[in-house]
């Protein structure tokens, strides 16, 4: 079970390098004591990054004439951020457009975990226009997950006309391989934001455990269920969520362009190797695509020294990369 996760966290770090052209350090020896089996990538990248500074340079020269300007969205996107209109003309279309279908995801998944909820409450929340986030059930989990799958199918069409280019059978695939890394890495963001200061955390859009639901949530679980064993693994679970991944997140705070960055770099991150040369190829081509965008964003923004932000960021990956 180790070597295997290692090999995992050494595609990763591959994948990483890939995409960057670069090399991004995080700790992986395994002679080091190791909490709960997971190494948790804290350092920053040995830098400069030679691709990273290079682009850097050239969009700095592609922006002499503008202004840098202050970060003028909000900290977090969900599904209210749908309605927000996007400039007709952008630096940043691959961003902007995945701004766009994360929101439209977003407002799906609220629609359907509502929809569960029961009617009273539900047309009592549409009425005063709000979504209470709630405990999780054990029988909801399923059905929820399989939501998320199909909706990133459309989030991945919506963003990517070399993803609606692949077959249907790789299309799925590539869904597939990465749905747990994309689910970890949205649960994380989440929890940090909507829970900073305690343990808990999201398990789908609109439900949560904490310490103090956990009992409940198996209530409802299959008989044959082992549950005493199953709420102790929830809670190493969640101990590791926390430790490894929310933590971090609340440390280095991602904008909205961070984090939908990360969230296509983890969709495209064929770390398994399912995918054909040529389709790992591609892999490579888009995850450089979105780097680029990113580094954009950040020289618009005065941040000319783009490779240390990139690495701390990569770091969020690698630890959610970790944990699954």
């Amino acid at each position: 079970m180790v070597s295997c996760r290692k090999c995992r966290f050494d595609k990763m770090k591959q994948l990483v390098a890939k995409a960057t052209d670069g090399q991004i350090s995080c700790v992986t020896d395994r002679e080091n004591p190791i909490e709960n089996d997971v190494e948790i990538a804290e350092e920053v990248p040995d830098l400069p990054l030679q691709a990273a500074t290079e682009n850097d340079a050239a969009i700095t020269n592609e922006m002499e004439t503008d202004k840098v300007i202050e970060d003028p969205s909000p900290p977090f996107i969900d599904h209210t951020l749908y309605f927000a209109c996007e400039p007709s003309c952008s630096k940043t279309p691959l961003l902007n457009k995945m701004k766009e279908a994360y929101s439209t995801l977003c407002l799906v998944r609220k629609s359907c975990e509502m929809k569960c909820l029961h009617h009273l409450e539900m047309h009592s929340q549409l009425k005063k226009e709000t979504m209470t986030i709630r405990p999780a059930k054990y029988t909801n989990m399923v059905h929820f997950s399989q939501m998320f799958f199909v909706g990133l199918m459309d989030f991945a069409t919506s963003s990517f006309p070399e993803f609606r280019e692949m077959s249907a059978e790789n299309r799925h695939n590539i869904v597939q391989t990465n749905f747990t890394l994309i689910s970890s890495l949205d649960g994380s963001y989440r929890s940090n934001h909507l829970f900073p200061n305690d343990s808990t955390v999201m398990l789908s859009y609109t439900c949560y455990v904490s310490e103090d639901t956990i009992d409940d949530f198996f209530k409802d679980s299959p008989q044959e269920m082992n549950r005493e064993e199953a709420i102790d693994q929830m809670r190493k679970n969640m101990e590791l969520t926390n430790k490894t991944t929310k933590a971090r997140f609340g440390k280095l705070k991602p904008s909205i362009e961070e984090f939908i960055a990360l969230f296509g770099m983890a969709l495209w991150n064929d770390y398994k190797g399912l995918l054909s040369t040529e389709g790992e190829d591609l892999v490579s081509i888009i995850r450089k695509k979105i780097l680029k965008e990113l580094q954009f964003v950040y020289v618009k923004r005065g941040l000319k020294e783009c490779a240390p932000r990139l690495g701390e960021i990569f770091c969020l990956l690698v630890n959610e990369e970790a944990c699954v």
